[in-house]
């Protein structure tokens, strides 16, 4: 049934029933390639709840030339995999002309996985020039990426329309675990939740340096991994894109800080995103808003650090004491 369905939504991609993910790389480039997992690293800060193992398609010659995205299908219980097919499925019939996204090249499963083959992203992803670029070329990244992030947002916008989505962005739990301030307290947090006129569209839902590419030779930036892409057509509201926006953004500059960016080079880094991506299509309470939601959903994410090593704690540390000193100042 699950491949009936799959080949009917997706008529461009074939579904191929493979042993293993090498086997499902051999059926279709053939013995001379093989298949390289992708470990992840210490420095993937924001990567933490993959939902997906990550193989690279490796060539005779040592070329990358496609990736595969392999779902467990036991751990699949949140239909990840078909939310990502659906939704490069919306990619494919959408004009796709003005920001860069990996073509999906075929669609398998067997027994215990499903597979995603795609086309391999442009560059290196914004960690990479985050710590090994240099800081001109990583502002550059940035206000490319913003660019490229603002005609996405453009696509399908509808604004301004007031929500009430204090349900879904409010995390009361974690608002009273951690903000004991009166200015900053979870009431004031929440009546603003509820008043703000959010700019609705379509967002990528998890924007962070992992999922944008930027090659500084062609100059083209490229969003991954989108099976927490929203469909404002099928939707007819979409999500913040303040969310979207704000997200990425915090999410590059608290990893500068763990680098051991200096101030004004963070400052830099904001201004960077604002040149490409611009200020009118966002209030300046939106802006603010969302940049104390995600610096309170970085304190979240250290209560994932427990069993982590010695240097991810360290990390960890330093990302709590970036987001502290966000929301209190």
């Amino acid at each position: 049934m699950m491949k009936l369905l799959l080949t009917t939504f997706l008529s461009f991609s074939t579904l191929l029933l493979s042993a293993d993910c090498n086997t499902f790389i051999k059926e279709n480039f053939g013995d001379n390639y093989s298949a390289i997992k992708r470990e992840v690293s210490e420095d993937d800060l924001f990567n933490e709840g993959k939902i997906a193992d990550i193989h690279y398609v490796i060539s005779a010659n040592n070329r990358t030339i496609a990736v595969v995205k392999e779902f467990d299908k036991g751990l699949d219980s949140q239909g990840d995999f078909q939310k990502e097919l659906n939704a490069y499925y919306l990619l494919e019939k959408s004009s796709n002309n003005f920001f860069n996204t990996p073509k999906l090249l075929k669609s398998g499963e067997d027994s215990d996985h499903y597979y995603l083959m795609l086309s391999v992203a442009a560059g290196e992803n914004l960690y990479h020039w985050l710590k090994e670029g240099s800081l001109d070329q990583l502002l550059e990244g940035v206000e490319l990426s913003g660019q490229a992030l603002r005609k996405f947002h453009s696509r399908l916008i509808k604004r301004p329309l007031k929500e009430n989505i204090a349900r879904k962005y409010n995390r009361a739990k974690l608002f009273d675990k951690f903000i004991d301030k009166p200015s900053i307290g979870i009431k004031e947090v929440k009546d603003h939740f509820l008043t703000t006129k959010f700019t609705l569209g379509q967002v990528h839902g998890d924007l962070h340096p992992g999922n944008v590419f930027y090659d500084d030779q062609s100059k083209e930036v490229t969003f991954i991994d989108f099976s927490t892409l929203t469909n404002p057509v099928k939707t007819m509201k979409g999500d913040p894109i303040a969310a979207d926006a704000m997200k990425y953004l915090t999410s590059l500059q608290s990893v500068a800080y763990v680098y051991g960016y200096r101030c004004d080079e963070i400052k830099e880094i904001e201004e960077a995103f604002f040149k490409g991506y611009g200020r009118d299509l966002l209030s300046d309470e939106e802006i603010d808003l969302f940049k104390t939601y995600y610096a309170l959903d970085l304190m979240d994410l250290i209560q994932d650090s427990q069993e982590s090593s010695p240097l991810r704690k360290k990390q960890f540390a330093k990302l709590y004491e970036y987001a502290t000193t966000w929301v209190v100042s």
